[in-house]
């Protein structure tokens, strides 16, 4: 065990820009890692606070390839009441312009 570690030592002080490269490579993946384990987490546990969670969606606009949430007023007013399990739903529109339908 002790030549190992000799042996280990001897590498690193030879090699101190691999291995400097090396332990600031594996930082940068282990903060990665853990921003995308936040972003999972978030998506998972989104609005669970709600009793009723499991029956609130919300509906966005695909159009030829194009992914948005920005929802014509009448596109809405047609979703709502087109469907007899929609029991709620409602525009919502930030300050910003953007709009969703959530329907529960």
């Amino acid at each position: 065990m002790k030549t190992i570690i000799r042996n280990f030592l001897s590498v690193l002080r030879r090699f101190r820009m691999a291995m400097i490269l090396n332990v600031a490579g594996l930082a940068v993946a282990f903060a990665a890692f853990i921003v995308i384990l936040i972003q999972v987490n978030f998506e998972r546990n989104f609005d669970r606070c709600y009793p009723t969670s499991g029956r609130i969606f919300r509906v966005d606009l695909n159009r030829a390839g194009v992914f948005g949430t920005i929802l014509p007023r009448g596109f809405v007013e047609t979703v709502i009441p087109s469907s007899p399990h929609i029991e709620a739903g409602t525009l919502v529109t930030p300050n910003f312009g953007m709009g969703a339908l959530i329907c529960r």
